[in-house]
């Protein structure tokens, strides 16, 4: 799945263009009528050349171009994978059902964040430059 970006910086237009692979696979095993184990898995794969968020005092709106832009100095990909699994086992008995689950997330979540600003004043320079997009 892909959605449209719709904010530009000065290294490509729509930068914050996401783009999400995905699946998930189940599966019931019926040992008894009464005795099943269910196993679940999911991944997701997300990617973007920017955030999808602007800063409100730098954004520029262009009506020519009928478009939003950043004032980034550096790119700022962002990616974020995760995979999730589960096992549910479940008893059913005369007096109750016996359910157990576990479960697992690992996430691996990537943020890129332009520092420009917080070096030029720890350098006493500028933070705000012509050389915005």
């Amino acid at each position: 799945m892909d959605n449209p970006g719709f904010i530009s910086n000065q290294f490509e237009k729509d930068a914050n263009e996401t783009k999400v692979k995905a699946g998930r696979a189940s599966a019931k095993f019926a040992f008894t009528d009464q005795i099943s184990l269910t196993a679940m898995a999911m991944v997701q794969n997300t990617k973007a050349d920017a955030p999808t968020y602007y800063t409100a005092p730098t954004l520029v709106f262009s009506p020519s171009r009928n478009r939003a832009s950043t004032r980034h100095y550096a790119r700022e990909p962002t990616g974020n994978n995760m995979d999730m699994y589960e096992l549910a086992f479940e008893d059913k008995t005369s007096y109750g059902t016996y359910t157990l689950t576990a479960s697992r997330l690992d996430r691996d979540f990537h943020y890129t964040r332009d520092s420009t600003a917080v070096i030029n004043l720890y350098l006493g320079l500028p933070v705000e430059t012509t050389g915005a997009a």
